[in-house]
C-alpha cells in the first residue's frame, strides 16, 4: 500500500488561472506522493484537473508526471447510469467508453465507477436494473481495455458496502472491482471520536476483497497526532489482511485549508501502512 492523492482534495487550488493539471502533478511529487487519481468530468465536460481528453497530450501529461515520480492510478469519471430517459442516460454510457478506452492506451490501471441516483421514488427497481446494464455494457470494453471499473460506495443507488459487493458478484467479471470510500457509509463521521461505528470498519473489510482502489476522507490532524475520526492502524490493517496492496487516495475535506496538511498525514499514513508490514 501507498498513500496517494486524488485532484479532488486540490478543487481550491483548480480555481486558480495559473493551477492546472501539470501543476498539480508537481506539487503532489514534491510532497512524495506515489500516484494520483485525477478528476476527468462528465458527457461534454473536461474538468481543469485533466485538462484534455486528447490521448497524445495525455501522454504527454502522463510523462510529466512520471519525471516528478508520479503514476496515475485512476481517472475519475462521472457518471449516472439510473436515468430513465434514455437521451440522458446514453452519453454518459458512451462518455465512460471513451475513458476507459483511454485509460487502456495509457495503461491506467484504474476507472473509478460510480452508479447513480435514485430520481423517481415510483420505480427504484427499473433504475436499479438500468444501473447494471450500464455497467455490463461499460465491462466489455474494459475487459478489452483491460481497465477496472473501481465502483464507489457514492451514489444513492446501490450505495452500501453490501450493495458494492452485491453488484460485483452480480457482473461477475474481474474488471468489475471495488474502491471503498469507508467514511461515505456514515454522514458526519469524522465528528465521532471516538468512533463507535463498526460498522464503518466491517463495510471497508467487505469493499476490500474486490478492492483496485481505495479513497480515504481526511479532515485534518487531531490534538493526539491521529487523524480527525479515524483509528488508521485499524483501517490498515483491514486492507492488509484482505490482500489489497493498492493506494490510499486522500481526499481532503478539511477546513479553510485543503492542501495545507496533506503531507503531515502523508506522514501518519505511511507510518501504519509500515507498522502493518512489522
Amino acid at each position: 500500500m501507498h498513500s496517494a492523492m486524488h485532484s479532488y482534495s486540490y478543487r481550491d487550488r483548480f480555481q486558480d488561472d495559473d493551477f492546472g493539471p501539470r501543476e498539480f502533478l508537481s506539487e503532489v511529487g514534491s510532497h512524495g506522493f506515489a500516484s494520483v487519481e485525477i478528476m476527468t468530468g462528465g458527457p461534454g465536460r473536461i474538468q481543469k484537473d485533466i485538462g484534455t481528453d486528447d490521448l497524445e497530450a495525455l501522454k504527454e501529461l502522463q510523462a510529466f508526471g512520471r519525471d516528478q515520480g508520479v503514476e496515475i492510478h485512476c481517472l475519475s469519471t462521472y457518471n449516472d447510469f439510473s436515468f430513465l430517459d434514455p437521451t440522458a442516460r446514453q452519453p454518459m454510457v458512451d462518455d465512460l467508453k471513451k475513458w476507459i478506452r483511454l485509460a487502456g492506451e495509457l495503461g491506467v490501471p484504474n476507472i473509478r465507477l460510480l452508479t447513480g441516483y435514485f430520481s423517481d421514488a415510483d420505480r427504484p427497481e427499473e433504475q436499479e436494473k438500468l444501473v447494471l446494464e450500464g455497467i455490463a455494457e461499460v465491462e466489455r470494453v474494459a475487459a478489452e481495455a483491460e481497465v477496472y471499473l473501481a465502483l464507489e460506495n457514492h451514489s444513492t443507488v446501490f450505495m452500501s458496502a453490501n450493495d458494492v459487493v452485491f453488484v460485483i458478484k452480480q457482473i461477475g467479471s474481474p474488471w468489475v472491482t471495488a474502491c471503498p470510500d469507508p467514511s461515505n457509509q456514515l454522514p458526519g463521521f469524522h465528528e465521532a471520536r471516538p468512533n463507535p461505528q463498526n460498522f464503518v470498519y466491517a463495510g471497508a473489510a467487505k469493499m476490500a476483497e474486490h478492492a483496485t482502489n481505495s479513497h480515504l476522507k481526511v479532515k485534518g490532524i487531531d490534538d493526539d497526532g491521529s487523524l480527525i475520526g479515524w483509528d488508521i492502524d485499524r483501517l490498515i490493517s483491514i486492507y492488509k489482511n484482505a490482500g489489497y496492496d493498492g493506494p490510499i487516495t486522500f481526499e481532503s475535506i478539511i477546513p479553510d485549508d485543503l492542501t495545507g496538511q496533506l503531507p503531515e498525514i502523508k506522514t501518519i499514513v505511511d507510518a501504519a501502512i509500515v507498522r502493518s508490514a512489522s
